[in-house]
């Protein structure tokens, strides 16, 4: 391997070191899942709710060569806490902690996480009359975005007419504080509620 190549590669894989370190120093710093799963149990009367989370990351091979981006959807109850993961991820086992049922991820050595997104599902809509390529089933609920020290709570609304769903409201959590998480779950849970009164009236 030329040199240049080398350097290269050790380049790329030590840049995923850095994006994995500072995610997991952001999560020890501000940790949101044990509130989103608090929200959760507000929404217990309505029948099939349920909680996803969705981590959206990348891998890296010896080679420097990177991976496209690998999806890892849990329904709760997940297999590891997000506090649980920020403890275990690193170089060595991360591969028993992050998958994507649909790659070979047997090569990769290093890893660095874009994204982790919750979603609680409220209701669904179902729609029997889209052609074959377009989803039959779209979700209503709360969406919650943890991305490069943001965090942004959103709800997502299904148009009937369009047949496709929109982020309502987004609001990035400004500081980011538990206090003002609160305060901003607080109102996307009065949207929610809203929203399923005027599904009640329809």
């Amino acid at each position: 391997m030329k040199p240049n190549a080398n350097l290269y590669r050790l380049g790329i894989i030590l840049d995923f070191t850095k994006s994995q370190q500072g995610f997991l120093e952001q999560v020890g710093f501000f940790n949101p899942e044990p509130q989103i799963n608090d929200a959760l149990f507000l929404f217990s009367e309505i029948k099939d709710t349920k909680l996803t989370r969705l981590i959206t990351w990348q891998g890296v091979d010896e080679k420097g060569r990177i991976s496209n981006h690998l999806f890892d959807l849990q329904p709760q109850i997940f297999r590891h806490s997000l506090r649980e993961l920020t403890q275990e991820l690193n170089e060595g086992n991360f591969l028993g902690f992050l998958g994507d049922t649909n790659e070979n991820l047997s090569n990769l050595v290093n890893f660095k996480i874009l994204e982790v997104k919750w979603f609680i599902k409220l209701w669904e809509n179902k729609n029997r009359n889209v052609p074959d390529y377009a989803p039959k089933r779209l979700n209503n609920g709360l969406k919650f975005v943890y991305t490069d020290n943001k965090l942004i709570v959103s709800f997502q609304k299904v148009s009937t007419d369009l047949w496709l769903a929109s982020d309502h409201n987004p609001t990035t959590v400004i500081p980011l504080t538990h206090e003002n998480f609160d305060y901003v779950i607080a109102q996307h849970i009065h949207l929610a509620q809203k929203y399923l009164q005027d599904k009640e009236k329809t």
